[in-house]
């Protein structure tokens, strides 16, 4: 299952913390297989959509729908700050 650094989580929280967010607002990761290789879509949304993994860490949800969810099932969420936003960044457990 993906796992999030403490930076990702804080990414996360900051993106889904905003005025009049619901308390289910969290980051969607959809997945797409294109050529063997996985494209990844990333969006803060209100809710999951039917079917989505839930992965929840330190208070925040990050959903996952199927392909993502089988695709990243060893692979950590990492974050880098820049300035006023964050660079999402998937690395492979060890």
């Amino acid at each position: 299952m993906l796992s999030l650094t403490a930076t990702a989580v804080d990414a996360v929280r900051d993106a889904t913390t905003v005025q009049d967010a619901p308390a289910e607002a969290g980051l969607r990761i959809v997945a797409e297989e294109v050529d063997g290789e996985f494209e990844l879509e990333l969006s803060v949304v209100d809710a999951p959509i039917e079917g989505d993994q839930v992965v929840e860490q330190d208070g925040v949800r990050v959903y996952l729908d199927a392909t993502a969810a089988e695709a990243l099932s060893d692979v950590e969420l990492d974050a880098e700050a820049h300035d006023d936003h964050f660079h999402f960044a998937f690395n492979e457990r060890s």
